[in-house]
């Protein structure tokens, strides 16, 4: 089901620094669906080699419930699996390198056990592995850490 990917392009990164804000880096990647929707990406990094990751559909970029949306467009599975191969790309690049997000709810859903989070929590199990990576969750408020066995901090 999630076997296919769409091809991802990084476009730039920000100093988290001189916005006042707690990530050192925010990188941007896009990539668009088979209809031509644009997709970002946005990973924050923070310090120790740990990534935060989010993405929503370039139009909604400005709406402030842009991670609460569904799109309608019955294509998760290949959205999320591109999302998953930029985890894996910076993993590559960074063998040290961890990652969290969060299972947002959509618009009317609690926020407890989110069905993002149920369907994010069986990717992340499948692809990455309990031997190189803690796997850590809170359902209560939908939030995923995949913590690299190998970084020393």
């Amino acid at each position: 089901m999630f076997a296919e990917a769409y091809e991802f392009q990084y476009r730039n990164h920000k100093s988290g620094e001189m916005l006042g804000e707690p990530w050192e880096k925010e990188h941007l990647y896009t990539f668009k669906d088979k209809h031509h929707r644009k997709y970002i990406v946005v990973v924050e990094e923070y310090g120790y080699s740990f990534f935060a990751i989010k993405f929503h559909l370039r139009k909604d970029r400005n709406n402030p419930k842009k991670y609460e949306l569904l799109t309608g467009y019955h294509d998760p599975a290949r959205v999320i699996r591109t999302c998953v191969d930029i985890m894996i790309d910076l993993y590559q690049k960074n063998p040290y390198s961890s990652f969290g997000f969060k299972g947002s709810n959509s618009i009317g859903e609690a926020n407890i056990n989110t069905k993002r989070f149920r369907i994010y929590r069986q990717v992340m199990e499948f692809f990455f592995s309990l031997e190189r990576f803690f796997h850590f969750y809170d359902t209560k408020n939908s939030a995923y850490l995949l913590i690299n066995k190998d970084n020393p901090l």
